[in-house]
């Protein structure tokens, strides 16, 4: 039996992760503190733990390894309350519409889809629509009724590696890690690779919150990459994408067509 230590605010991912594996000899335990999570893992109680790759800097700490990569899921959804709903507008809110987000490249983006629409930051109240993580979407319990809509995950940019979940074990437990390798998507690791890479040439506290990539590969083996800047709230975010038919140089040339 392999422990896995997971956070419990984490629990509807981990219960996806678990049917998705399907694999008796993985136990799962619930941890509520990622000081706790790393405790645990240092001191061996759990074989792994399971976190979500954005969270892990793009440098790591030597002593451990990603064992397997997995995605959850990955695109962001606009939840929109009965009150906030109108068929045929654009996203379907009604004009001026008040929506949650959390960080500027989600109040950017969204308005530059809809510029009559107010963002406010938070749970804050008076909010009529809100976005959310598809693999939060089971917890999402604030906005009672809403309507959700999935957004095209190439036109609105979620963070570098959102929706994917590593399983990080001790860089020692070699048995282990052979053992959770089987797990591992290779060509979502390369893919992941690459956005994280954008970020790290960016540097990590600098692009959180303002940086959005995705990358993909086609039946071809064609690379391609949608990016985008967005430095505040208020204004346009910058809108990149580059196609090319090998993934060397590609997180350089997407961080200089942003201007960096």
């Amino acid at each position: 039996m392999m422990k896995i230590g997971f956070l419990s605010q984490h629990f509807t991912v981990k219960e996806r992760a678990s049917a998705k594996l399907a694999n008796d000899s993985l136990v799962w335990l619930a941890f509520s503190s990622g000081d706790e999570l790393q405790e645990a893992l240092r001191r061996s109680d759990v074989i792994a733990t399971f976190l979500p790759l954005k969270t892990i800097p793009t440098i790591r700490d030597e002593t451990t390894v990603a064992a397997a990569v997995l995605r959850v899921a990955a695109a962001y959804h606009l939840l929109v309350a009965p009150e906030g709903l109108e068929e045929m507008a654009i996203l379907k809110l009604k004009k001026n519409a008040v929506i949650s987000v959390k960080n500027a490249l989600e109040a950017a983006q969204i308005c530059d889809y809809r510029p009559d629409i107010q963002t406010v930051y938070g749970r804050e109240s008076g909010f009529e629509a809100s976005l959310a993580l598809e693999y939060d979407l089971n917890e999402e319990q604030i906005l009672a009724k809403a309507a959700t809509i999935k957004l095209d995950e190439t036109e609105f940019i979620a963070a570098p590696a959102e929706g994917l979940f590593v399983l990080l074990c001790a860089k020692n437990k070699l048995e282990a890690v052979r053992s959770l390798r089987q797990f591992n998507d290779a060509k979502l690791v390369e893919i992941s690779n690459i956005e994280r890479r954008v970020l790290q040439l960016i540097g990590d506290l600098k692009a959180t919150g303002k940086l959005g990539v995705r990358c993909a590969c086609d039946k071809n083996g064609n690379y391609h990459l949608w990016a985008c800047w967005c430095e505040q709230a208020n204004l346009p975010p910058n809108y990149i994408k580059i196609s090319q038919s090998t993934r060397t140089g590609l997180a350089e040339a997407a961080v200089k067509k942003l201007g960096f």
